[in-house]
C-alpha cells in the first residue's frame, strides 16, 4: 500500500512518520510552515498564547510523567529522512499536486497542514484521512477540560470527503491527576497514533482481499 504522509513543520510530524513507516510510506510533502491554528476569538488567542509561553516551563515540572508516557508508547523521534520529503509553500501549490499524480498513492494522511483543495479533491480516488482536531486545538480544549471534565477528552480519525470531514473512529482521552496540557499532547499521540495505524492496517487487508478477488 503506497502511502502519502502531508505534513507541516510541526514538531509531531517525524513521530507520525515513524509510526506508520513501515506500513508503506513511500514519500512525505512537508509544508514550509506549520498549519494556521485557526484562533477565532480574542479568548482562544490569550488561551494559545498562554500555552506557547508556559509549555516549556510546564514540561520542566512534568519530565517524569512525560518519561512515562513515552515508555508507554514508544515514540520514535528519529527525522524523517530527506530522500523521503519534497518541501513546498502549500499543499495547495502545483508541486504537492504533482508529486501526489506521481505516486498515485492508495491513501493520502494530513497531518497538522492546510486542508486539501476542494478542487484537487475532486481528482484524488484515494482516501484521505486526518487526526482531528488538530493538536493546537485540541490542547485550547484541553485547558479548559483540566479543569472541567479533567479526566476526559476526544480525538477522531476522520475521512475527506465531499461534504468535509467524517469520522471514522473516535476514542476518549483519558488524563491523570499530574497531567496539564505541557504532558497532553504525548498522550494525544500515544492514542490518535495507534488509531491511525490500525485504520491503516485494516485498509491494508481490505486492498489485499480486493486484490486477490480480481485475480481469482
Amino acid at each position: 500500500m503506497r502511502i502519502v504522509l502531508c505534513t507541516g513543520g510541526h514538531w509531531s510530524s517525524p513521530l507520525v512518520y515513524q509510526a506508520i513507516r513501515d506500513l508503506g510510506v513511500t514519500h512525505v510533502i512537508v509544508e514550509d510552515g506549520p498549519a494556521p491554528t485557526y484562533i477565532k476569538t480574542w479568548r482562544e488567542l490569550l488561551i494559545q498564547s498562554y500555552i506557547h509561553l508556559m509549555t516549556p516551563v510546564m514540561r520542566q515540572f512534568s519530565r517524569e510523567r512525560i518519561t512515562e508516557l513515552k515508555a508507554r508508547y514508544p515514540f520514535c523521534e528519529d527525522p524523517i529522512p530527506d530522500q523521503r520529503i519534497t518541501r513546498v509553500v502549500s499543499l495547495h501549490d502545483k508541486k504537492a499536486e504533482r508529486v501526489i499524480r506521481h505516486i498515485r498513492p492508495d491513501v493520502i494522511i494530513v497531518h497538522e497542514a492546510t486542508e486539501v483543495d476542494d478542487r484537487f479533491l475532486q481528482e484524488v480516488n484515494c482516501p484521505i484521512l486526518s487526526i482531528t482536531p488538530s493538536l493546537a486545538k485540541s490542547q485550547r480544549h484541553a485547558y479548559w477540560g483540566f479543569h472541567t471534565h479533567p479526566s476526559m477528552k476526544r480525538v477522531q480519525i476522520c475521512q475527506r470527503t465531499k461534504k468535509g470531514w467524517s469520522p471514522l473512529v473516535s476514542n476518549v482521552l483519558y488524563t491523570g491527576g499530574t497531567d496539564n496540557f505541557s504532558t497532553f499532547p504525548y498522550i494525544y499521540l500515544e492514542t490518535s497514533l495507534s488509531m491511525l495505524r490500525e485504520q491503516l492496517q485494516k485498509m491494508s487487508q481490505q486492498d489485499t482481499e480486493r486484490r486477490q478477488e480480481v485475480q481469482a
